[in-house]
């Protein structure tokens, strides 16, 4: 009995290590147009709206939907990793609802329900998925963001 619960509790540990060692690939601008467009969505260049704050910015969205998923590249992690945090304390601000925090070596990712709302950050090395939308298009950000891998 003491042996198998060695074993389960080595097993654990060496899992949550290497969820902490998992490093992710950045996808580029070209990559998330492709994806999205691959899945019926829109994209716009949003870059000059963000007023020299990111190098690319770009927006995916579907016109039969309420929401946007936005895509930001900016110069370095730093700056990936300070958005992400900001945007992650704006979401916690929401209220009381579910939330999943995951994180790796080079990214972290968000995503949280409540106030009727699904919210969701991540970032990648130098790259930023942002959205913030009604509830009811969980399901559908989930899927894009999945095939984005962030």
């Amino acid at each position: 009995m003491k042996k198998t619960i060695i074993i389960g509790v080595t097993v654990l540990l060496a899992l949550s290590l290497s969820a902490c060692a998992f490093q992710k690939t950045a996808i580029t601008a070209e990559d998330f147009t492709r994806i999205a467009t691959s899945l019926g969505y829109s994209v716009d260049d949003a870059t000059e709206q963000m007023e020299g704050n990111t190098e690319t910015s770009l927006l995916a969205y579907d016109e039969a939907q309420d929401f946007q998923i936005e895509f930001h590249v900016v110069s370095t992690r730093s700056q990936a990793s300070t958005a992400y945090s900001e945007n992650k304390a704006k979401f916690d601000g929401i209220g009381a609802g579910s939330n999943l925090t995951m994180s790796g070596m080079n990214w972290a990712s968000y995503a949280k329900t409540a106030g009727g709302k699904y919210s969701y950050v991540a970032y990648i090395e130098t790259t930023m998925v942002y959205v913030s939308a009604p509830e009811e298009y969980k399901q559908d950000i989930k899927d894009f963001i999945s095939e984005l891998g962030y």
